[in-house]
This record gives C-alpha cells, sequence and structure tokens, in this order.
C-alpha cells in the first residue's frame, strides 16, 4: 500500500507556530508513513517562518538584512529533515493551470494538488479546507486531524 502524505505548508506552520501542531506530530509519529512536500510548501513555509521568527513582515526582515540571522541556526530548516522532497517534472506546469481553472484554487495549492496527482500520493495533509472538494475529485483522502491520521492503514 502507498502510505505516502503530501504535506500542505499549512501543517507545518501551524506547528511552529504552537498552534493545532497534534496533527504534524501525529503524522511523524508513524513510522510507515512517508511525510512529503514539494517546492511550493518549502516557499510559503520559508516566508510564513520569517514572519512568526522575527515578528515582523518578510518585507521588513529583507530590508533590515535580518533572514541570514533568522536562518542561522537552521532551525528553519530542521522540519525537514524526516520529509521526502519531491521534485517537479514538466506535467506539473499544466496540471496547476488545470487545478488552478477546476477548483478554483490558489497557485500554491494547486501546485501542491498537482504534485500530488503527479506522483500518486493518496493522502493530503492540510488545514485548509480549500483542498476539499479537490482532494475528494481527485480520489485523495484530505487528512485534517489526528482522527484522520488513526484511520489511515
Amino acid at each position: 500500500m502507498n502510505n505516502r502524505i503530501m504535506l500542505d505548508s499549512s501543517v507545518l506552520i501551524e506547528y511552529v507556530k504552537n498552534s493545532r501542531g497534534e496533527l504534524f506530530e501525529a503524522l511523524l509519529s508513524r513510522e510507515d508513513l512517508e511525510l512529503c512536500y514539494g517546492a511550493p510548501v518549502l516557499n510559503e513555509y520559508l516566508f510564513h517562518f520569517l514572519a512568526i521568527a522575527g515578528k515582523k513582515s518578510p518585507l521588513t526582515i529583507k530590508v533590515n538584512h535580518d533572514i541570514g540571522n533568522l536562518l542561522a541556526p537552521n532551525v528553519a530548516l530542521d522540519i525537514f529533515r524526516p520529509l521526502s522532497f519531491l521534485n517537479d517534472s514538466d506535467q506539473v506546469t499544466s496540471l496547476t493551470f488545470q487545478n488552478m481553472r477546476k477548483y478554483n484554487l490558489l497557485p500554491n495549492d494547486a501546485l501542491i494538488l498537482a504534485l500530488s496527482c503527479l506522483h500518486r500520493i493518496p493522502y493530503l495533509a492540510s488545514f485548509d479546507s480549500d483542498f476539499i472538494e479537490a482532494c475528494a475529485a481527485e480520489n485523495i483522502t484530505l487528512i485534517q486531524s489526528v482522527e484522520d491520521v488513526l484511520k489511515i492503514k
């Protein structure tokens, strides 16, 4: 059975904010699951990480030349160590546009769904309700709670 789960940045961001971190912890505790992410998740996570860690807008942090200071301890990267990175392919572009039109998704969400479909990942973990319709239509199980994690066989 394919126990790969695509992570949306919302799961990682809420974990770092110490808000709703139990979902990410439940996913990590399951050694039979492969937790995956792609470039759009990394991008969105790092943008939010700068704001959380710096307690300012990412643009203000950039203008103040504080990005290096916030990332120096590698805390931002530690969260990705147990995860698997998924590469894009040429098909991601057309799938992303298709997902945006079909499900009214914003670009990052459409990219995440495209990667899930491209890599035939049967699960997507997210707190974002925009994925409800799209995941159902694409035969992807949306994981939004610890209870959902417990249902994975």
